[in-house]
C-alpha cells in the first residue's frame, strides 16, 4: 500500500478484499483506485479497443498446442476470469 502511494500509483489491481485496501483511508486520500483485474481489463479495452483486439490476436497466435482462435480466447477470458465488459467490448469485432 505504501509503495502504491509513494510512487504515484493510480490503481491497485488485486482479487485480495481481505487485505483491506477498499477501507484504507490512506487509499482514499491519496486518491489510489483498487480495482479487480476484470475490472481493470474492461477500463482498458473500453479506452483501448484496438490494443484489446490486438492483444486478444496475439494471443491466438501464441496458442499453438492446442491452437486457439481468437472467439475461444475471449470466451475463456470471460468465462473463466469474469471478463464479460472486455467480451461484449471486443466481441463485436470478430463479426467485422
Amino acid at each position: 500500500m505504501h509503495a502504491a502511494i509513494f510512487g504515484g500509483a493510480e490503481v491497485i489491481v488485486t482479487t485480495d478484499r481481505r487485505a483491506g485496501f477498499a477501507a484504507s483511508r490512506s487509499l482514499e486520500a491519496a486518491e489510489v483506485e483498487i480495482l479487480t483485474p476484470a475490472e481493470f481489463a474492461g477500463n482498458t479495452v473500453a479506452f483501448h479497443p484496438d490494443q484489446g483486439f490486438t492483444a486478444i490476436m496475439e494471443m491466438s497466435t501464441r496458442r499453438k498446442n492446442p491452437p486457439e482462435p481468437p472467439l475461444i480466447i475471449l470466451e475463456i477470458l470471460r468465462d473463466r476470469y469474469g471478463m464479460q465488459e472486455v467480451y461484449h467490448l471486443l466481441r463485436p469485432r470478430f463479426d467485422e
